[in-house]
């Protein structure tokens, strides 16, 4: 029994920042072990005890119980400081218990059996700390993950997910946050990692913040947030950290409000927390203006009508039947006004092979597929099994989904359904309103809430047949989109699966099914729910019918082969093969519009290029500018990586190049630009694409524009202003890698700083061998002037700490620079971003972080960042995505 309170602290790595996690595994792998997997064993079969109700009767054999297996530190403490919190949310919860169901909600029977002896285990307790340890216990509550990966240290779980956090938020790198799991958590499932401590369930939960909150407000702020299904409140506490000021409104079974009201009173002890008992009490000052507002089940109407800037549903619409998917989605959908909806839930799975999902759920009518859209999102994240969520929860396929929903087109008829949104998902609804696409990179349109209209009363009568022919010609065109991406990556899903929200064809669902079976075998991307169930999907041997009949058992397959039977009953939509008009729709600003894909594609699927459209001979060419490379080894990765393809040809910073070696122009000349395009057009002739790297400024491309127009593109690649200028200083005072003796460009940089406007802002002083003070006033200088990139038309600029991060973006943007001639396979993808982190010739391993380049600024370099850069320079990088 020891093990319960030692393991904690035998984990702790110590005091030392640990940069480099190896170190941290080095570390664990010498401690943990036995000890580890025998605590773990231990809570285990403890938690199966108590959840049979073989609980001692007599209350102080119960709490001598708990005390053995929760044993916290701030167990009696909490118990004197909260002594009426337990017994104030048990008649709460009782009384809210007592409310009856609508007919539409059904609660599944996995969860009913889970709660049937809830109420009398609670009612055992004394402290509130026991009732947080019975909701993380994740075999007897059924709310929490934590320890629940029983095959690996959970120590070394925890890393991995760090790891992979970090990766995906690269921008708002997890270990500088001032977050760590609640003090009132369970003592052995705390890892202690650079003095903050981590559990899995906790970086599960600050993964979907940092993917739903985080990703919004740069867009907007987030000050009104729905939960549906809010478990114990642990998510609920993360989305509070990071937006202090938003009213949480968070929907479940009564028996999780009763663990929300004491888990959040315990880490908000003066947060106003307002638990509803009647529906017409949403609508007062004190539920409006309160920090958490607990709302039954039974009462989940109570936020009709009501805004909000984000709605969540993680992990419980997956375990909901049908008619109860469809009564919260059609909550979120219609009768709330959400501009922002996150979901992370099952994704192609056999549900009759989850445990969760009993013999008893699947007498209820199946909730074939979940979340149930419409037309009126637009996916602004969509991945397949990411990996910041997934690396202590496999065994399952999952979609990571945040939506914005798009404004109503102006005379579009208001809908209710669509092809999802019933109880039954094979009854169509009644018209698909245009999408209307509003970019995700641009800030909603003059609003502080979502800009909803009121949905009214829809007449089934209604047919906007303007609209339909615009839906199906949106719909037509991401199915074409899709073929630009690797079968069965996050695009190529995205994109089909889109398209069937807007307009159900015939060619799309054929295409999800053949992806579908392909995923099922194992040959398109790994399959989660085949991990140490039918063996490794490279295995000749392995049972094929036996991974037939899991395929049609999978509830998306069911779904997609009814969609079908209802086409063939309608031969006027099954023309889903037409290519007319498929390339005037407005698209998503976040990146710049796709071009329209090959009319003609090569019936080799496979192939990784295309011939494109009937471009003239110049359309192969394009340019990446930016303010400078300066040798940092993002730059250089987007010139390697584009480059490791076959058919594209990419030259690298000229601008320096060239004049050490010619004395026709000076450093500051470059050569003129619509000749120099038609020089790479020659020289490219044969490539799918050739451009040139950051030889040029965007301010410089008007001549290309005026000659060209759309035929040549080109991106403006940012960096953070932090780690721009550390390259940009270092660059300079290594001499800009010329030859010793050779120093005619780093007496240029001398000669162009503006070393008079340095003296007169009091600036401190330098010598002309003290490069590293010099040359950053001058970068600063470079900084403020690159506000001229924010008149860029929208997703021209990219940030390269979001493109060396996501595989996605990156194939989106090479089939916008060559207008869909050319896509990467994804061995070639998987073999570039292996790179990322790879040093090249003559380069230093060296990784810069904007947060910790800046704690090493001594006050001299601060003081001259606040004079010399400009608030409409701080405003644009903050609206890319920088924290300054």
């Amino acid at each position: 029994m020891p093990l319960l309170t030692a393991t904690a602290s035998t984990l702790d790595p110590g005091p030392a920042l640990i940069a480099d996690f190896e170190r941290d595994f080095a570390l664990f792998r010498q401690q943990g072990g036995e000890a580890e997997a025998e605590r773990v064993r231990l809570i285990r079969a403890l938690a199966e005890l108590m959840q049979r109700g073989r609980l001692p009767h007599d209350p102080t054999a119960a709490d001598q119980v708990m005390a053995t297996l929760f044993a916290h530190p701030l167990r009696e403490r909490c118990r004197e400081t909260f002594p009426d919190l337990l017994p104030r949310a048990l008649s709460l919860v009782r009384k809210a218990c007592a409310l009856p169901y609508p007919e539409e909600l059904r609660v599944s029977p996995w969860w009913a059996a889970k709660q049937r002896h809830f109420m009398g285990f609670c009612s055992r307790l004394t402290s509130p700390v026991d009732l947080v340890a019975f909701a993380q216990c994740t075999w007897l509550s059924g709310s929490d993950r934590r320890l629940f990966d029983r095959t690996r240290p959970i120590h070394r779980v925890i890393l991995e997910q760090l790891r992979q956090l970090e990766q995906a938020f690269a921008l708002c790198p997890p270990l500088t946050l001032p977050l760590e799991d609640s003090p009132y958590s369970m003592q052995a499932s705390l890892v202690p990692i650079h003095g903050k401590n981590y559990s899995n369930s906790f970086l599960n939960m600050l993964g979907y913040a940092l993917g739903s909150v985080t990703t919004i407000q740069p867009r907007r702020p987030v000050r009104r947030v729905l939960e549906l299904g809010s478990g114990y409140g642990n998510l609920a506490r993360v989305v509070k950290l990071l937006a202090p000021d938003a009213t949480i409104t968070l929907i479940d079974l009564p028996e999780s409000l009763l663990l929300c009201q004491v888990y959040l009173t315990l880490n908000f002890p003066e947060a106003r927390i307002t638990f509803l008992d009647h529906p017409d009490d949403y609508a007062r000052d004190e539920a409006r203006t309160a920090d958490f507002v607990l709302i039954p089940a039974q009462l989940a109407r109570a936020v009709e009508g009501n805004a909000f800037d984000l709605t969540i549903n993680t992990g419980s619409l997956q375990e909901m039947p049908a008619r109860t998917v469809a009564y919260f989605m059609d909550l979120i959908r219609q009768r709330t006004d959400s501009a922002y909806f996150y979901s992370f839930n099952y994704f192609i799975n056999a549900r009759s092979l989850l445990r969760e999902w009993s013999e008893a759920d699947q007498k209820e009518e199946s909730a074939n597929i979940c979340p149930l859209m419409d037309d009126r999102w637009e996916p602004l994240r969509f991945h397949l099994n990411p990996g910041h969520l997934t690396v202590d929860c496999q065994g399952r396929n999952w979609l990571e989904l945040l939506a914005r929903k798009l404004p109503r087109p102006a005379g579009a008829p208001p809908r209710t359904g669509g092809v999802h949104g019933t109880a039954n998902p094979r009854e169509k609804g009644p018209g698909v309103a245009a999408p209307g696409v509003e970019g995700p990179g641009v800030e909603d349109p003059g609003m502080e809430g979502p800009g909803v209209e009121d949905p009214g009363v829809e007449d089934p009568g209604v047919e906007n047949a303007p609209a339909q022919e615009q839906a199906r010609q949106a719909a037509l065109h991401l199915v074409r989109e899709a073929d630009t991406f690797p079968v069965f990556s996050d695009p190529w899903l995205e994109r089909l699966w889109r398209s069937v929200w807007l307009r159900p064809t015939n060619d799309a669902l054929d295409r999800l099914l053949g992806g579908i079976e392909l995923f099922t075998l194992g040959w398109s991307r790994p399959n989660h729910m085949f991990s140490g169930r039918f063996g490794s999907p490279a295995d000749e041997t392995a049972d094929l019918a036996t991974r037939q009949r899991f395929f049609e058992a999978i509830e998306e397959v069911r779904f997609y082969r009814g969609l079908l039977a209802d086409l063939e009953k309608e031969p006027a939509t099954k023309s889903g093969g037409e290519s007319a008009g498929h390339n005037h729709l407005p698209e998503p600003q976040e990146y710049p519009p796709p071009p329209a894909p090959c009319s003609n594609p090569s019936d080799d699927r496979s192939s990784d290029y295309h011939d494109g459209p009937p471009h003239d001979h110049e359309s192969h060419v394009f340019f990446l500018t930016s303010h400078g490379y300066a040798a940092d080894h993002w730059f250089s990765w987007v010139i390697k990586a584009l480059n490791a393809h076959p058919e594209l040809l990419v030259l690298l910073g000229n601008e320096g190049s060239r004049p050490k070696y010619f004395a026709e122009r000076s450093r500051k000349e470059r050569p003129d630009l619509v000749r120099y395009a038609r020089f790479l057009a020659d020289v490219g002739r044969t490539y799918g694409g050739v451009g040139d790297g950051y030889s040029y400024r965007a301010h410089q491309m008007a001549p290309l524009q005026k000659a060209f127009g759309e035929r040549i593109r080109f991106l403006n690649l940012l960096r953070h202003p932090y780690c721009w200028l550390r390259f940009y200083v270092d660059w300079r005072a290594g001499n800009m890698r010329m030859a010793e003796g050779e120093n005619g460009p780093l007496e240029h940089e001398w000669r162009i700083t503006a070393h008079d406007r340095f003296a007169a802002l009091g600036l401190a002083p330098y010598q002309k061998e003290e490069v590293a003070i010099w040359s950053a006033y001058q970068g600063m200088t470079i900084l403020d002037r690159m506000v001229s990139d924010a008149t860029l038309p929208p997703g021209i600029n990219q940030p390269l700490e979001a493109l060396v991060r996501d595989p996605e973006r990156w194939v989106r943007l090479v089939s916008y620079l060559t207008h869909g001639r050319v896509r990467y396979s994804r061995e070639l993808l998987d073999r570039v971003y292996a790179w990322v982190w790879t040093p090249f010739r003559g380069e230093a391993k060296k990784r810069v972080v904007a947060e910790e380049e800046f704690a090493l600024w001594p006050e001299w370099k601060r003081t001259a960042f606040a004079k010399l850069v400009g608030k409409p320079a701080r405003d644009f990088f903050t609206a890319m995505g920088y924290r300054l």
